[in-house]
């Protein structure tokens, strides 16, 4: 997400896809966080500038009401105890498994990176999530390889 957008809003997110560049685009989000949703969302604004898109362990479905509330959770735990602390009770434990977890290098990383998103950033990541759509009536007019 783009920091200068408003991320609640799909006409003027500010995610840079209409930003001149590239004519078209090859999408592979690789398992990074939320990158299916973005891929998704891209389908939605520029299909026609997409010339082969990949969609791995992704949801295209709307967000559900559990997992807003686990996002609030989430965002009212971090501003309560720290973004950091938050981040490393109840990220680190959804996003990796109990061998990644005992890794050390990776769960490192993982702080690493929140730590350069910060509170503010993840708080506008976390409402763009939780206002998307539901993107399950694109999939069948994906016209480009998948």
């Amino acid at each position: 997400m783009h920091p200068a957008g408003d991320p609640g809003s799909r006409n003027d997110s500010g995610n840079g896809i209409d930003d001149p560049g590239p004519d078209t685009w090859i999408l592979l989000p690789c398992r990074t966080l939320n990158g299916g949703m973005i891929a998704l969302e891209i389908l939605n604004i520029a299909s026609e500038r997409l010339l082969k898109l990949a969609l791995l362990d992704t949801t295209a479905g709307p967000e559900t009401m559990q997992r807003s509330r686990q996002r609030t959770e989430f965002l009212e735990d971090a501003e309560r105890q720290g973004f950091e602390k938050t981040i490393e009770q109840r990220w680190i434990n959804l996003m990796l498994t109990e061998e990644g977890r005992k890794q050390e290098e990776l769960p490192k990383s993982i702080m690493r990176m929140a730590s350069k998103v910060g509170l503010e950033r993840c708080r506008q990541q976390v409402r763009a999530l939780m206002a998307r759509q539901d993107n399950l009536k694109i999939l069948t007019s994906i016209s480009c390889p998948t």
